[in-house]
């Protein structure tokens, strides 16, 4: 009755998605405008999904997944919005029923499933199209770490085999889950306690398939992403910069899980180290580390909740630069469960007995909090124009950020506005060819 009724919390919170259109950012190349997923599922597409890399990635279950929208639906974004809910959803009923299983502590498992099911910075995930390969691969991610905790509290090659299957269903929808097989690892260390109980060898013996797997995906990944320009090279984006960012980034992004406000689209990259940032970054994330670690035998989930944080996020922190953005919001997709974890745990164990029946009215009201945030952020995905305007309003004008807006308008035959943003765009970056050439052909249009 609790999974329901978390599901279908989830499904009211972000029922206002289907009012959305597609937004024209990465729902062209992956949908409306990709013959693979026009042609519906097919025997031929499917061979073609799992062959042959589209848009710099390769995420053939994501891919088939458009495909079968296609051919039960159309191309009615209402109905591929409604699935992407429906995998949220069930992500966050198997995060709770996996923790349940994991750690036996019932409310404390709801209240993190919960947390990540109504949080606002989940809506960029849910509510874009094109993000269906993030829900897809949280729910098969969150299924092996189910299928997991039942092999580790009875092992049976029945679980362990499923645990297995899920990943690899997982890693075919998307390459994030590759962190997967340490994430288990710190898990075995607790709520498990199996360090010590189980000999080494067979703690990560029992894992070679699932890092076998992991490496696979990674190879895949790059296979799709080499030949192309998806990836930013060193010249144009040193080291130092990335090195930068990714503190900064890593703060940013604790900062909104605890207080979700000023979510954008698109995090433009500063394009040069900032130092000043970074290194007031990387001090709070050594002291937040070194708290962890001193209480580490008193309060073992601080440091696996913060250990999850930070590992999951590594491959998308930007220290192989994919894209423009600085951050993104559905990069801490899986990442935030960490968090939620060590935050919830050191609650129940720190809570004064006294205030025992002040408990769950404070958990209604912060879950009550966060939904209302989660349907204001919904509202932002309508559709393409009032997106990007939005990310301006938080970002500041920005080339990329106008770029965008004016294609969005010009997409909806609206030159006027399209024009207005061009030439914004230009005045900020003159010169720009791809601005300069899209202004020509709105001013000519209209």
């Amino acid at each position: 009755m609790l999974a329901l009724l978390l599901a279908a919390a989830i499904l009211a919170t972000f029922s206002g998605v289907v009012e959305g259109d597609f937004i024209p950012l990465d729902d062209a190349s992956h949908v409306y405008e990709n013959a693979l997923v026009r042609g519906g599922l097919t025997a031929a597409g499917v061979r073609a999904a799992f062959t042959t890399p589209h848009a710099s990635l390769w995420v053939p279950l994501t891919t088939c997944s458009f495909m079968a929208d296609v051919s039960l639906w159309g191309l009615d974004p209402r109905w591929m919005h409604l699935e992407n809910v429906a995998w949220h959803a069930g992500a966050a009923v198997l995060l709770f029923l996996a923790l349940r299983q994991l750690t036996g502590r019932l409310w404390p498992s709801l209240l993190v499933a919960a947390l990540f099911g109504l949080h606002p910075m989940n809506v960029e995930s849910v509510a874009w199209i094109a993000e269906r390969k993030n829900v897809l691969c949280a729910f098969f991610t969150l299924l092996a770490l189910w299928s997991w905790a039942h092999y580790a509290r009875r092992p049976a090659l029945g679980p362990w085999l499923g645990s297995i299957a899920a990943l690899a269903l997982a890693l075919l929808a998307k390459p994030m889950a590759v962190t997967l097989p340490c994430v288990l690892l710190l898990l075995d260390a607790w709520p498990l306690r199996r360090w010590g109980a189980v000999s080494v060898g067979r703690l990560l013996g029992e894992k070679v398939p699932h890092f076998a797997l992991a490496l696979l995906a990674s190879r895949m990944a790059t296979w799709a992403t080499g030949p192309r320009d998806a990836l930013v090279p060193l010249a144009d984006l040193p080291l130092a910069a990335r090195v930068s960012n990714a503190l900064i980034s890593y703060a940013a992004y604790l900062g909104q899980l605890l207080l979700p406000r000023d979510l954008a689209v698109l995090y433009p990259h500063p394009g040069a180290a900032q130092w000043g940032p970074a290194l007031l970054a990387l001090a709070g994330l050594l002291l937040l580390t070194a708290g962890a670690w001193r209480l580490r035998r008193a309060q073992p989930w601080l440091l696996v909740g913060w250990l999850l944080f930070l590992g999951m996020l590594v491959p998308t922190i930007g220290l192989v630069q994919v894209g423009c953005q600085a951050r993104a919001d559905r990069f801490t997709y899986l990442a935030q469960i960490g968090v939620f974890l060590a935050l919830v745990w050191s609650a129940d164990r720190l809570w004064p007995v006294a205030a025992a029946r002040w408990r769950a009215p404070l958990a209604g009201a912060m879950l009550l909090a966060l939904a209302l945030g989660t349907v204001r952020q919904v509202r932002v995905w309508r559709d393409g124009p009032t997106l990007f305007a939005h990310a301006l309003a938080v970002t500041g004008p920005h080339p990329q950020i106008l770029d965008l807006t004016a294609d969005a308008y010009a997409r909806r035959g609206e030159y006027a506005m399209a024009i207005r943003y061009w030439q914004q765009s230009l005045a900020l970056l003159p010169g720009n060819p791809v601005a300069t050439e899209a202004l020509r052909a709105a001013l000519a249009r209209r």
